[in-house]
Protein backbone atom coordinates (compact mmCIF):
# COMPACT_ATOMS: atom_id res chain seq x y z
CA UNK A 1 0.00 0.00 0.00
CA UNK A 2 1.34 3.54 -0.58
CA UNK A 3 0.27 6.52 1.32
CA UNK A 4 0.17 10.65 -0.37
CA UNK A 5 1.36 12.85 2.60
CA UNK A 6 -1.35 15.73 1.99
CA UNK A 7 -0.13 18.35 5.09
CA UNK A 8 1.85 18.35 7.92
CA UNK A 9 1.59 20.64 10.03
CA UNK A 10 4.77 20.92 12.88
CA UNK A 11 3.59 23.42 15.40
CA UNK A 12 -0.41 23.50 15.25
CA UNK A 13 -0.55 25.77 18.45
CA UNK A 14 1.17 28.52 15.88
CA UNK A 15 -1.18 27.78 12.89
CA UNK A 16 -4.02 28.04 14.22
CA UNK A 17 -3.34 31.55 15.91
CA UNK A 18 -3.79 32.06 12.13
CA UNK A 19 -6.85 30.04 11.44
CA UNK A 20 -9.63 30.69 12.67
CA UNK A 21 -12.37 27.95 14.49
CA UNK A 22 -9.19 25.28 14.37
CA UNK A 23 -8.08 26.70 17.39
CA UNK A 24 -10.94 25.50 19.86
CA UNK A 25 -10.82 22.09 18.11
CA UNK A 26 -7.01 21.85 18.99
CA UNK A 27 -7.69 23.06 22.33
CA UNK A 28 -10.44 20.51 22.79
CA UNK A 29 -8.51 17.48 21.64
CA UNK A 30 -5.60 18.58 24.05
CA UNK A 31 -8.04 18.72 26.94
CA UNK A 32 -10.56 16.13 26.27
CA UNK A 33 -9.97 14.35 22.90
CA UNK A 34 -13.39 13.38 21.21
CA UNK A 35 -14.31 12.03 17.97
CA UNK A 36 -16.17 15.16 16.62
CA UNK A 37 -13.26 17.30 17.13
CA UNK A 38 -11.08 14.61 15.29
CA UNK A 39 -13.74 14.60 12.42
CA UNK A 40 -13.38 18.73 12.95
CA UNK A 41 -9.49 18.56 12.68
CA UNK A 42 -9.97 15.81 9.56
CA UNK A 43 -12.25 18.48 7.06
CA UNK A 44 -9.63 21.38 8.52
CA UNK A 45 -6.63 19.49 7.04
CA UNK A 46 -8.30 17.95 4.33
CA UNK A 47 -8.93 21.24 2.57
CA UNK A 48 -4.90 20.99 1.47
CA UNK A 49 -5.43 17.94 -0.64
CA UNK A 50 -5.90 19.14 -4.19
CA UNK A 51 -6.03 15.51 -5.95
CA UNK A 52 -2.15 15.68 -6.70
CA UNK A 53 0.92 14.69 -5.63
CA UNK A 54 4.53 14.25 -6.69
CA UNK A 55 6.78 10.94 -6.58
CA UNK A 56 8.44 12.59 -3.01
CA UNK A 57 5.31 12.98 -1.17
CA UNK A 58 4.74 8.99 -1.64
CA UNK A 59 5.77 6.31 0.93
CA UNK A 60 4.87 2.72 1.27
CA UNK A 61 4.52 3.13 5.13
CA UNK A 62 1.99 5.61 6.97
CA UNK A 63 3.81 8.62 8.93
CA UNK A 64 2.57 7.66 12.37
CA UNK A 65 4.70 7.94 15.21
CA UNK A 66 4.41 5.38 18.01
CA UNK A 67 2.81 8.14 20.81
CA UNK A 68 0.56 9.35 17.85
CA UNK A 69 -3.30 9.43 17.68
CA UNK A 70 -3.79 7.50 14.39
CA UNK A 71 -7.78 7.63 12.75
CA UNK A 72 -8.62 6.94 9.00
CA UNK A 73 -11.57 8.75 7.74
CA UNK A 74 -12.34 6.90 4.34
CA UNK A 75 -9.25 6.78 2.16
CA UNK A 76 -6.90 8.91 4.81
CA UNK A 77 -5.29 8.57 7.97
CA UNK A 78 -5.32 11.16 10.16
CA UNK A 79 -1.90 11.72 12.47
CA UNK A 80 -1.71 13.96 15.84
CA UNK A 81 0.09 14.22 18.86
CA UNK A 82 -1.53 16.66 21.63
CA UNK A 83 1.46 16.92 23.37
CA UNK A 84 4.56 17.18 20.21
CA UNK A 85 1.63 19.71 18.90
CA UNK A 86 1.87 18.18 15.35
CA UNK A 87 -1.04 16.82 12.64
CA UNK A 88 -0.98 15.35 9.50
CA UNK A 89 -3.34 14.02 7.22
CA UNK A 90 -2.09 11.43 4.36
CA UNK A 91 -3.93 9.57 1.20
CA UNK A 92 -4.47 6.09 1.07
CA UNK A 93 -3.47 5.81 -2.49
CA UNK A 94 -5.51 2.91 -4.68
CA UNK A 95 -3.06 0.69 -6.10
CA UNK A 96 -3.24 -0.36 -9.81
CA UNK A 97 -3.92 -4.12 -10.56
CA UNK A 98 -1.10 -5.58 -12.61
CA UNK A 99 -2.23 -6.90 -16.03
Amino acid sequence: MKYANIIFIQSVFSHTQEHEGIYEVWDSLCTWPNEEDEKRLFHYLEQWDYGRHSEDEISTEPGAGSGDTVRKFGDYILTYNTKLGYAGLERILSEMPVI
